[in-house]
């Protein structure tokens, strides 16, 4: 019995950390896409992977579940962002109305991304229900008797779905974009502004990506100079 405590600790620890393990990675992807933004000059780049781990999120979560997530990433992203309000307390700006109101700004610009993990998430749900219908019909696959009525049924059946599967796979990118350009359009008109935060504003480097980006998003209403 002694030697059970330890376990259980351990178990527990490992729990813990599991459920903390979506949103450190929520987190990082945050501060990550903070890194294609000046002052970091020449690290555009990260914004193609910093929206991985939310992407992942909508793909393979419930709509609330990743709305959560989405709100830890645009609120790590957003409070790394918003640093500007600090020099408001040197200035003499009492530094609890300065602190409130970069934490609050940050918190309402992350419901943005929560709001678009969420509605992709929903988008997905059909894709997920396919995902297990799929895990059900091959496993009655492999417990069929070999040529046997049993696993001509269960391999057309899976055949099926996985054609059904990649159609959802196929349009899953551009319904992503189409969700992410509109959550941005909207935090930019409805939410309050900070366009120059979206995705497109960070890729300036690349003019052609800049453009593309200004045809479809926020940008295109605020520009990028």
């Amino acid at each position: 019995m002694p030697r059970m405590e330890p376990t259980k600790r351990q178990g527990r620890a490992a729990a813990r950390l599991r459920a903390a393990a979506p949103y450190l990675a929520m987190i990082g992807g945050g501060l990550l896409l903070r890194g294609a933004f000046a002052p970091f000059e020449g690290q555009a780049s990260a914004a193609f992977f910093a929206p991985v781990p939310l992407l992942l999120a909508s793909r393979l979560c419930a709509p609330r579940r990743a709305a959560r997530l989405g709100f830890a990433w645009g609120f790590a992203f957003f409070a790394s962002a918003l640093t500007w309000f600090v020099p408001l307390v040197r200035n003499g700006g009492p530094w609890p109305i300065v602190l409130l109101g970069e934490v609050g700004l940050s918190a309402w610009c992350a419901l943005f991304p929560a709001l678009a993990a969420a509605a992709l998430s929903r988008l997905r749900a059909p894709w997920r229900g396919l995902r297990e219908e799929a895990r059900a019909a091959h496993a009655r696959l492999v417990a069929a008797e070999p040529d046997s009525d049993e696993e001509d049924e269960a391999f057309d059946e899976l055949a099926a779905l996985r054609r059904r599967s990649l159609a959802w796979e196929m349009a899953g990118p551009l319904a992503a974009g189409v969700v992410w350009a509109g959550a941005e359009t909207l935090r930019a008109t409805v939410g309050g502004g900070f366009a120059w935060y979206s995705l497109g504003a960070s890729q300036r480097a690349f003019p052609a990506l800049a453009q593309l980006a200004a045809a479809s998003s926020s940008e295109k209403m605020h520009g990028m100079r």
